[in-house]
């Protein structure tokens, strides 16, 4: 019965909210107005404005799980992409002194790989060491690291030094 009751009032109030009779303030700029106009709509009574806006967000809600499910895809791809770039990169660190393109002799280079790939000593075939250079292999946009900046700010400040240390003990 009390059910009943309750479903006439809402309906009751439907029909006063819809002819125009209920009034509502605006919170932004404090006017009143209409409820009517406000586009609100009803499950069982949805306005033609109401279900245009429903199916448009419908559609915004298939698009977006769509576009959520390909997300992972391109993550992974991008990053299987660098990996093999990454390792690329390591193989032709290791094979880049025996290439005639590079700037130093082979038997005139010594590896380091980290920080900087090379420590190469020009003129040491002749018996002559004429510079120690430092060789750092860079391919595709790849960049200097920071550790990798930093040796070089060292060696263009001159901060570059040579320590010999002696070990003492019983051979």
């Amino acid at each position: 019965m009390a059910t009943r009751k309750r479903k006439e009032e809402a309906a009751s109030l439907i029909k006063e909210i819809s002819r125009g009779r209920v009034r509502a303030q605006c919170p932004h700029c404090e006017e009143q107005f209409p409820i009517a106009k406000a586009n609100l709509f009803f499950l069982d009574e949805l306005t033609d404005q109401a279900i245009a806006w429903l199916e448009a967000k419908k559609l915004e809600v298939k698009e977006r799980r769509a576009e959520l499910k390909a997300r992972p895809l391109q993550v992974s791809e991008r990053s299987d992409m660098q990996a093999g770039a990454v390792n690329l990169g390591s193989i032709l660190e290791r094979v880049a002194p025996a290439m005639a393109t590079f700037p130093v002799r082979l038997t005139e280079c010594r590896s380091l790989f980290d920080p900087i790939d090379y420590l190469a000593f020009p003129g040491a075939d002749r018996g002559v060491i004429d510079a120690i250079e430092f060789v750092e292999l860079k391919s595709g946009n790849s960049r200097l690291t920071n550790r990798q900046k930093q040796v070089r700010d060292a060696v263009e400040r001159g901060n570059v030094d040579l320590s010999i240390y002696k070990a003492e003990g019983k051979a």
